[in-house]
């Protein structure tokens, strides 16, 4: 049956199929075009995302001067190659002009920020073809014990996320996980180490770790990425680029004033000084998440903290946390209670029943009636509730205790 997008041709003259193409564009917006940057396509056979590449150069429309370009800004018609995430069907826009034409929409905005022909499809495109491979994810994933996946912290410079990230990913090679951490000063040592600071620079130093993210997860590891990354498209960009549930977006908020007066390596008083240019937060822009998975606010107290992981679970607003640990309940809960903790290395006081531990808390009413259980019964029915909020049931034994439930048990 044909599909939206489908096209019917003439036998002895089938159009092309390519996803790398030389295009002329024309930038229709006030916010620049940035190379390396995610947008969508869309085209007469249909739509993909695309990746602009740097412009070969633009075009003086006063004297048709071809002029070097790093970035398109408003009105700009350049030469450059485009790529996609998947082949298109097309014509080269001199013998169809209906088939070789496209525009680009911005991913945050939905709005048209550039309009485009193409040329001619890349040799290169035909040339290199995916390499089937018996050994996969899944199987590589099997090999381990568990769900490969992306935690992707992002943040002010200063606000904790590399600590975070340090801490967490001890405790999941404590639980004997496979486990990868990609820190942002780190991988500018070697694989980014010709990128800078400017817009451009950063959004290629964004693009390649999400390359590299993609291969640990292909690999069934649970890789921490430790990241500034300012800005929202790429972060966008790296979520589409992974599988459904493999990018788990860690919000570590502080505030610019707060970030500022820990300063851990001085870097807002050289930026503030001028000595720094490019600095997010002081002269280039930070783009805060609007709906990660998980939200780590160090300013706040543990306990708010801590009411935050828990309604995460029971709204089932956090469902992506389970790829973590393979749908382990409470494994699960002492992910989000170390991150949480982790506030307490930023002078905010921890609560005495946080300290207590997780056994300590009032479990969630069964059967409308609140229970006086000891510490084993009590951790056992807030696993049981966990487990219940990922539509599944847990067995718990612990000497003589085992208990079974399932929704129908519990009032949520």
């Amino acid at each position: 049956m044909p599909l939206r997008g489908d096209m019917i041709v003439e036998a002895g003259a089938p159009a092309e199929l390519s996803d790398q193409f030389r295009v002329n564009i024309i930038w229709m917006h006030e916010q620049e075009m940035i190379p390396g940057r995610s947008y969508i396509l869309k085209i007469e056979g249909g739509t993909a995302n695309a990746t602009i590449a740097k412009p070969r150069y633009k075009i003086n429309v006063n004297n048709y001067e071809r002029l070097p370009a790093d970035v398109l800004e408003l009105n700009d018609i350049a030469s450059t190659n485009i790529s996609l995430d998947r082949n298109i069907v097309f014509d080269a826009y001199e013998e169809n002009r209906t088939t070789g034409s496209f525009i680009l929409i911005d991913r945050e905005s939905n709005a048209t920020v550039g309009a485009g022909l193409i040329r001619y499809a890349l040799r290169r495109a035909s040339n290199i073809h995916w390499q089937a491979l018996e050994i996969n994810k899944a199987a590589r994933s099997e090999a381990k014990s568990q769900t490969p996946c992306v935690l992707w912290f992002t943040g002010l410079s200063g606000s904790g996320k590399s600590t975070i990230a340090n801490i967490v990913e001890k405790k999941l090679h404590a639980n004997l996980r496979h486990t990868m951490l990609l820190d942002g000063d780190n991988v500018r040592h070697g694989l980014n180490r010709d990128l800078g600071f400017t817009d451009q620079d950063r959004v290629e130093n964004i693009r390649r770790v999400t390359e590299v993210s993609k291969l640990m997860v292909e690999a069934g590891l649970i890789t921490l990425v430790s990241f500034i990354s300012p800005f929202a498209s790429e972060r966008d960009g790296a979520r589409q680029a992974l599988g459904e549930g493999e990018f788990i977006e860690v919000f570590v908020k502080t505030s610019l004033a707060e970030a500022e007066k820990r300063d851990v390596k001085g870097l807002y008083a050289k930026a503030r000084s001028g000595e720094l240019k490019n600095f997010t937060g002081i002269d280039s822009p930070y783009e805060e998440p609007q709906n990660p998975e998980i939200i780590v606010d160090t300013e706040k107290s543990l306990s708010r903290g801590m009411r935050r992981a828990n309604y995460l679970i029971s709204t089932r607003k956090g469902l992506r946390v389970r790829a973590l640990l393979g749908n382990k309940a409470l494994n699960i809960f002492k992910f989000l209670i170390d991150i949480n903790r982790i506030a307490a290395r930023f002078d905010i006081k921890a609560h005495k029943w946080l300290i207590i531990g997780f056994s300590q808390i009032e479990p969630p009413i069964i059967k409308g009636k609140a229970h006086t259980v000891c510490i084993v019964d009590r951790l056992c029915i807030w696993l049981i509730f966990l487990q219940d909020c990922f539509n599944g049931s847990i067995r718990v034994l612990n000497s003589e205790v085992i208990l079974t439930a399932t929704r129908k048990r519990l009032e949520l």
